[in-house]
């Protein structure tokens, strides 16, 4: 699949290429002076960032002596690859999620109209919530298609910050906006959602692996063994014991491995609807039962919400002794038995 979108990515490039050099060749048959571009030097520029530079570094550290050709490489070479080109990926996520800000900044009030990501026609209700500097205000708006499902950071037309979303009816056709400070006065005729997550955590974080690769290696014991495993595509640390036993379903395999694990990592993937919030929570009840204690990381906390309702679930079943706290705001923890 990825290939094919690359393939179609490169075909429609070369298109737009040809169909350019046709309109300059045509301009300069009129008379008309275009000059190309000039070639600009590949060497970095001077304003790169010192984070980039270091990143720069680490990158070379890692691939000195990978070959270009991947079918050359060893699982070794091949993990510090990806490690290494891993490393820049957050800043090129967030410049596609900059660039969206400002397209969605640049419409006005009826192109809104057309974007999934944004409300248009709203006519202000009343004031049903809130504080006084803080109001939250109803609005209706006309049938229209978005995504809006509740805590969107919203903006108004032109960029501004305007608040979150409280509530919201698709069927009935109105929002609840919980208003800043600054825009409790400001009724605006459409919003669009747009919401930038910090990603330097997890940024930092890759680079401290990297420099740890780099100084020791991908392999052997010490820190970031999970993550390095992983990389490697290395099995889940279970004493030499199979993954899968004969006459084992799936669940009954997770449900025996995640008390035995040592160290590394054990991957579940599956589409939607597979069971894998279902397996996770049983095995989070298995580890319990055993004595562990398990963290719960995710992208979002409606997933780690939904893990640990399961786990509940999963515990009640098993006999289960287990209690559940989640960070769901800044400084804020909810508990659950």
């Amino acid at each position: 699949m990825v290939a094919g979108y690359n393939r179609d990515d490169c075909l429609s490039a070369a298109a737009l290429r040809d169909w350019l050099e046709e309109c300059r060749a045509s301009l300069i048959g009129q008379g008309f002076d275009v000059p190309r571009p000039a070639v600009q030097d590949g060497s970095p520029s001077e304003t790169l960032s010192e984070r980039q530079r270091r990143i720069a570094e680490l990158i070379a550290r890692l691939t000195a002596d990978v070959p270009a050709d991947a079918d050359e490489r060893t699982a070794e070479q091949h993990a510090r690859w990806l490690l290494a080109y891993s490393l820049d990926w957050h800043r090129r996520e967030q410049k596609a999620v900059w660039w969206e800000y400002f397209r969605l900044s640049d419409l006005h009030a009826d192109e809104l109209m057309d974007e999934r990501a944004a409300l248009s026609g709203l006519t202000f209700v009343a004031e049903t919530g809130g504080t006084t500097r803080a109001p939250i205000h109803r609005y209706s708006f006309p049938p229209q298609e978005n995504e809006f499902r509740g805590g969107e950071d919203l903006h108004s037309v032109g960029g501004q910050k305007l608040g979150a979303v409280h509530d919201i009816s698709i069927a009935e056709r109105w929002v609840e906006i919980r208003k800043r400070g600054d825009s409790a006065d400001v009724h605006p005729e459409a919003v669009f959602a747009h919401t930038v997550i910090g990603a330097e955590v997890l940024a930092d974080s890759l680079e401290r692996i990297a420099h740890y690769v780099a100084d020791h290696g991908m392999e052997g014991d010490g820190p970031y063994l999970a993550a390095r495993d992983l990389l490697m595509r290395a099995p889940p640390q279970i004493g030499g014991h199979p993954i899968e036993m004969p006459g084992e379903t799936a669940l009954q395999s997770a449900l025996r491995i995640a008390p035995a694990m040592t160290g590394g990592v054990f991957p579940i993937q599956g589409p939607p609807g597979a069971g894998k919030t279902f397996t996770g929570a049983r095995m989070i009840s298995a580890l319990v039962a055993a004595g562990r204690k398990v963290g719960v990381t995710a992208n979002s906390h409606k997933v780690i919400r939904n893990l640990l309702k399961e786990a509940a679930i999963a515990a009640g079943e098993a006999g289960v002794d287990l209690e559940c706290v989640q960070k769901r705001e800044p400084n804020t923890l909810k508990s659950a038995a």
